[in-house]
């Protein structure tokens, strides 16, 4: 049988020679097997029968291997290895990229988009149709937390890495979510989808396991395919015109479902969902909290400053209080820059009460209230609760002393360095001119050199 089979591969392939040697055209055959061009993969019985010795002359120049290098993932001759040899090599890959390159020099603001855009694209192109192993995601999502959150101790809840930047969230991509989604939409569109020609197979298995039409004979269910895959698409069918769905779409459903979102029940039983709330916005639930996430990423903003709100904001600033939770090596939660003996807590105490910087925001609260048509105190200015009625130019004026003041006074704080007045007007000039020579926000940054210089 095995010679029968590449006497017949040989004689199309003498009369497709023929054929094109009559047009004129010249073939030179590669016949070097050690260079494993033409490979030839094994499967079934032939895996353990089958030996080099066995081909006819004619085509020993085909190298017998364990895999085949596709476009994707390279093909084993079962699927079990196929998967394992999948995750492995990605993992490799992750770290390879990962490695050399030190994010602790990066504001943690743009890390998000170093990872999406620079460390996670390796792996999407594999996920058409080889599902990742659970062992496998655990160890890709622990690379990227490192790649991320290098510089702190103490990882953000997933809430926070997978919302939305306009929700506050740093919108890490999710591994398993969207390597689903992705494996979704490729079955979605051999099955059913309007752009491409369909796989009878793949039609089937949409007839039967997602339509449940058991008026049809059952397919045999792949291996990368199970019943929770099929489970999800008719889950997400039974409200939503889900064929044309883009892996976007999905990973967006997905996302929410799993890691955004939770199930709450009315008193009469009907179910809804609701986003689930990240601690600041438990803390101060009478927060406008749209408008708060949008001014924290106002156009105008530095990443640096930005950064410093995001923490601030989170409560992940590594304060001494925040250092005696997770640290054993620190014996007290008191502040240490001053004498007041109060907790070094970010919210309550180490901007807003603290001697060592009190002078300081009370300098900044004075050119706010200069900038704003309504005055605000401190804690509200903190939190950038500005009332209203207030201009674009008036907010960003106001928001941006705000983080650029924050930022000095954390930095100096992180360093045990003094802090003055003259030191941070210093600072906030340079940065204010530079705003003001940018396109967009040149009224703004005018307008602040114009308060900041009367302010010598």
């Amino acid at each position: 049988m095995k010679l029968e089979f590449f006497i017949i591969i040989e004689f199309f392939l003498h009369i497709f020679l023929i054929v094109l040697q009559y047009f004129g055209y010249v073939i030179e055959l590669h016949r070097d097997p050690a260079s494993g061009k033409v490979k030839l993969l094994r499967l079934g019985r032939w895996r353990g029968t089958l030996q080099h010795e066995d081909l006819p002359p004619s085509c020993r120049y085909i190298a017998s291997s364990e895999h085949l290098d596709m476009l994707g993932a390279p093909l084993f001759a079962s699927f079990r290895k196929t998967k394992q040899n999948n995750g492995v090599d990605l993992q490799d890959k992750l770290r390879k990229k990962a490695g050399p390159w030190s994010t602790k020099i990066m504001p943690i603001i743009q890390r998000s988009f170093s990872c999406n855009c620079y460390l996670l694209p390796k792996t999407w192109f594999r996920c058409h149709l080889i599902p990742l192993r659970k062992g496998d995601t655990d160890n890709l999502k622990k690379i990227v937390n490192r790649f991320v959150f290098a510089d702190q101790l103490e990882k953000p809840h997933d809430v926070i890495k997978y919302r939305p930047r306009s929700k506050g969230g740093l919108q890490m991509h999710n591994i398993e979510c969207k390597s689903l989604a992705i494996q979704i939409k490729s079955f979605l569109e051999m099955s059913v989808g309007s752009k491409f020609r369909h796989s009878l197979y793949f039609s089937a298995l949409y007839e039967y396991f997602v339509l449940e039409n058991h008026t049809i004979s059952a397919p045999r269910c792949p291996p990368f395919y199970n019943q929770k895959f099929f489970e999800e698409i008719k889950t997400a069918s039974a409200n939503n015109q889900v064929t044309e769905w883009s892996s976007k779409q999905w990973y967006c459903y997905l996302l929410e479902r799993r890691h955004l979102q939770r199930e709450i029940l009315d008193d009469d039983g009907v179910s809804s969902r609701e986003d689930i709330k990240c601690q600041a916005e438990e803390a101060y639930p009478e927060f406008d909290w749209d408008t708060t996430w949008a001014r924290i990423r106002l156009p105008g903003l530095s990443n640096e400053s930005r950064s410093t709100l995001w923490l601030y904001f989170h409560n992940l600033l590594p304060t001494q209080s925040r250092l005696h939770r997770i640290l054993r090596t620190v014996n007290s939660p008191f502040c240490l820059q001053c004498e007041t003996d109060e907790p070094d807590l970010t919210w309550s105490h180490t901007f807003l009460t603290c001697s060592y910087s009190i002078h300081i925001f009370q300098w900044m609260l004075e050119k706010i209230n200069s900038v704003l048509p309504i005055d605000v105190n401190l804690e509200t200015a903190l939190w950038l609760q500005f009332p209203p009625p207030i201009t674009e130019i008036e907010l960003l004026c106001a928001t941006w002393l705000v983080a650029e003041t924050m930022t000095y006074v954390w930095s100096r704080r992180k360093s045990r360095e003094n802090v003055s007045i003259a030191s941070l007007l210093a600072i906030l000039q340079i940065n204010a001119l530079h705003l003001s020579h940018t396109t967009n926000h040149s009224l703004a940054g005018h307008q602040l050199c114009n308060l900041l210089n009367n302010a010598v």
